[in-house]
């Protein structure tokens, strides 16, 4: 299975979406834009946004889960805790 080429550019992309969306959600919450989350939540397409973005991040992460092996994935948690200090 070809999965480490691309791994690392799917993990940029994945971190890049969470960011991108955590980002929008600060922003709706402080008031930047004409929505709020009150507004958003009274029209079903703003629900069925954020509900469906939240979604996808999730079935992107079940699915990046199931591609890479279980070895691959037991050397980036241990990368990722010597990296973080812990």
């Amino acid at each position: 299975m070809r999965v480490r080429p691309y791994l690392k550019l799917t993990i940029i992309g994945i971190i890049k979406y969470r960011d991108d969306l955590n980002t929008l959600i600060e922003e709706i919450g402080n008031e930047m834009y004409s929505k709020n989350f009150e507004d958003l939540f009274d029209m079903n397409d703003g629900k069925q946004v954020l509900a469906e973005s939240y979604y996808n991040l999730a079935v992107i992460l079940i699915l990046l889960d199931n591609l890479i092996p279980g070895d691959v994935r037991e050397q980036m948690v241990i990368l990722h805790v010597r990296m973080m200090g812990g």
